[in-house]
């Protein structure tokens, strides 16, 4: 939908299951042994599972002013995959205002907050004593504020390069178990439309 500066987007989407799950890997082992056995379930290349991934996104601008809001999830359609587990359910909301410095360049700021469950069920071949072989230290809540520069330039032939920069901390994690929290984030994107 779009009218009087404003427009609003969704998509439904289903990720299908593509990617290894079963990825082995050489791991030390605490007596200082080197072993062969199944990545941990971070390693794994997807999820095993069917996947519904909606979104939907609203946007508006006067002036120079823009902003916007967007939602989106990864919602597992099954109970387990064949390895006999499923990741948590995922869901994304991020909110943000931008202004435009000049005609190419503009400046955003941006927060985002997520909640992922942790696994449910377990692959009885992911085992050993770290962190990531245990299902419930995956997942958990997030809050992040982000600042950024976005710059386009359209040629001739119609022909528009992007590029941007964006920065962000966090201002809140509540992590299931131990897992590795977030300092910062440093992010650059490019890219050509024709």
């Amino acid at each position: 939908w779009k009218g009087h500066g404003h427009r609003v987007n969704g998509t439904l989407g289903v990720s299908i299951p593509t990617g290894s799950i079963d990825e082995r890997g050489t791991m030390l082992m605490p007596h200082n042994a080197m072993m062969t056995m199944r990545s941990s379930y971070g390693m794994q290349l997807g999820t095993g599972t069917y996947d519904l991934v909606p979104s939907l996104t609203y946007m508006g601008n006067a002036g120079r002013l823009g902003w916007g809001a967007q939602y989106k999830a990864r919602i597992a359609l099954e109970d387990e995959n064949d390895e006999g587990y499923r990741w948590g359910n995922q869901h994304e909301v991020t909110a943000w205002l931008s202004y435009s410095l000049t005609e190419g360049l503009s400046g955003t700021a941006r927060l985002a907050a997520s909640t992922q469950d942790q696994i449910h069920g377990a692959d009885p071949n992911i085992r050993g004593i770290f962190q990531g072989t245990y299902p419930e230290f995956y997942g958990g809540d997030r809050i992040e504020a982000f600042l950024g520069l976005n710059g386009h330039m359209t040629f001739a032939d119609g022909t528009m390069a992007r590029l941007g920069v964006e920065a962000g901390v966090p201002l809140y994690q509540d992590l299931n178990g131990p897992q590795l929290q977030r300092d910062w984030s440093l992010a650059f994107t490019a890219g050509v439309h024709f």
